[in-house]
């Protein structure tokens, strides 16, 4: 039950702990804590302009189990959800609905 005295406690309490958060974070919002990273951990500027080497997919490995125990053309290959948990119980559980 919502009483005045409830109300006005909430209210009062609302309002204590957003202006204490809106003080913080006036004077203390720009303290990271964090120290600058040292210029042996910075990017070089040639390695970032370098091009990506090419690297190619990776083969999903619900498909991969799937390929392996109906073979390359079976129907399973082409079902859209294939599942591939990887919870402790079901470790050697691979689906395709």
């Amino acid at each position: 039950m919502w009483t005045p005295k409830r109300l006005l406690l909430s209210l009062a309490g609302f309002t204590l702990f957003f202006t204490a958060y809106l003080l913080y974070a006036r004077f203390f919002g720009g303290i990271d804590g964090l120290t600058p990273l040292p210029d042996t951990y910075r990017r070089d500027e040639k390695a970032a302009s370098a091009p990506l080497p090419d690297t190619a997919p990776r083969e999903n490995v619900a498909v991969r189990k799937l390929r392996q125990a109906f073979g390359a053309g079976s129907p399973e290959l082409e079902r859209p959800v294939q599942l591939d948990p990887k919870k402790a119980w079901c470790w050697r559980l691979t689906m395709a609905s």
